[in-house]
């Protein structure tokens, strides 16, 4: 697929640019590149790679050469980093958390029909840490995000490295080089179209309580600098962002490890931004966080948001009654709650009629249904580079009075709605309106 479509508040240009052809991204004028030299000494100051066990990160990755067949970088490589382009507003993509094998590149399919530029994807390192090369390449996953930018979209990759049940590992020790070497395994099965690389995804969400110390700063600082190290001498071109941090609107969330982050960032030339990720209750959680993530970034920094939603607003409405006229119209119990419908729904998914009555026939659901559109609106005043949003429900067959009910995200309600007539995936209720507003610059 070669499509360009160009919107006033949303860039959607699809074509396959070389790594030498990509325009500056968001908030950097157009021109602007800069050269990383390959030589460049090991150490801990800004803007240079971390040393792993007195030893500089390695030039080459573990393992064969491109999983395209194309031939490794020498040590004489100067990669040019060329950032994506500046739209007249931030860029609005799409979210597939950790199902990348869900990419539809098909004409016709998921991702025309929504008309986004940008997808994002994490992958679990955790999962792939004894994976050689070519099971990693031959993931579904990992070949879910070569389709998408072999087709034109760009790229964004999260590495997610959740220790939930083990501490982490010391810099120097063969424990860490087994984790920096599944990271150069997995950025080559990704191959070189990747746009942006997020070193984390939800740190703080994904590490035990007693976990979330200096430890977890040393080791996000050491996989970052190998990154780089390893973009160095690939000759690669895509962007490196630290996060993704979450609900940083709350000063609790706003701890002294999540500071030293958010430094080392800054103060890494190398380091383009924040992701930052922000499923939250009310509307002034939004720009609360984004101003605050402002105030802790230098101007020349980015921001982008590869998850945001009213998860915890759902949640806080999960044990209402379903509005008694959808109950009569459907067949329904009167007392039967939210959390109660979306469990059977998520079982025995419905037509898509009745899933989008109940989403309008339900105030505090209808009553946020320019939810995008008005996030928009605060990533273009914070200057927010990317934003991408959940394209497809997960499944869920245990939902409670307690539970985050993701459900009512998701751009296709894949899970609660049965497919159309033509076979294919049914759109959820107002978000795609959303985002065709946003493409066709009807934001207000």
């Amino acid at each position: 697929m070669k499509l360009l479509r160009v919107g006033v508040a949303a860039v959607l240009a699809f074509g396959l640019a070389g790594c030498d052809e990509r325009p500056p991204l968001a908030g950097q004028p157009a021109g602007d590149e800069r050269s990383l030299r390959a030589d460049q000494p090991a150490g801990d100051g800004p803007g240079r790679p971390v040393e792993v066990g007195g030893q500089p990160p390695s030039d080459q990755p573990d393992g064969p050469g491109e999983p395209d067949g194309s031939v490794n970088a020498g040590d004489g490589c100067a990669p040019k980093i060329v950032r994506p382009s500046r739209a007249p507003g931030p860029s609005v993509g799409v979210n597939y958390n950790g199902m990348s094998r869900n990419v539809d590149v098909a004409p016709g399919g998921e991702l025309e029909r929504v008309g986004a530029e940008w997808a994002r994807a994490f992958v679990d390192m955790q999962q792939l840490l004894d994976k050689n090369a070519a099971e990693i390449a031959a993931d579904e996953d990992i070949a879910g995000v070569r389709r998408l930018h072999g087709s034109g979209y760009r790229t964004i990759v999260s590495l997610k490295w959740p220790f939930l049940d083990r501490d982490f590992p010391r810099p120097g020790t063969v424990r860490m080089k087994k984790y920096v070497d599944v990271m150069h395994r997995v950025l080559d099965g990704t191959g070189p179209g990747v746009d942006v690389v997020v070193a984390g995804n939800e740190p703080f969400r994904e590490t035990r309580p007693e976990y979330r110390d200096q430890d977890l700063v040393r080791f996000y600082e050491v996989m970052t600098s190998e990154i780089e190290a390893y973009r160095q001498a690939r000759c690669r071109s895509f962007e490196i962002f630290m996060g993704s941090f979450n609900n940083v609107h709350a000063p609790e969330e706003r701890t002294a490890p999540l500071n030293a982050l958010i430094d080392f960032a800054d103060r890494t030339e190398w380091i383009a931004g924040i992701d930052l990720h922000e499923h939250h209750l009310d509307r002034k959680d939004l720009p609360e966080a984004l101003a605050w993530a402002r105030t802790r970034i230098s101007a020349g920094k980015q921001i982008i948001v590869t998850e945001f939603s009213l998860a915890q607003r759902w949640r806080a409405e999960n044990t209402k009654p379903i509005p008694a006229a959808f109950a009569k119209r459907h067949g329904y119990p009167a007392d039967l709650r939210a959390y109660q419908y979306l469990h059977q729904v998520n079982v025995k998914p419905v037509p898509q009629a009745e899933w989008i009555d109940y989403m309008s026939s339900t105030g505090w659901i209808s009553g946020r249904k320019d939810y995008i559109v008005n996030s928009y609106a605060e990533f273009k005043k914070y200057d927010v580079s990317v934003a991408t949003y959940g394209m497809r429900q997960g499944r869920r067959v245990n939902d409670t009075a307690t539970s985050l009910p993701w459900s009512y995200n998701g751009i296709f309600c894949n899970f609660t709605c049965q497919p159309g007539a033509d076979g294919k995936s049914s759109f959820n209720y107002a978000w795609i309106d959303n985002f065709r507003r946003i493409r066709e610059g009807d934001v207000g």
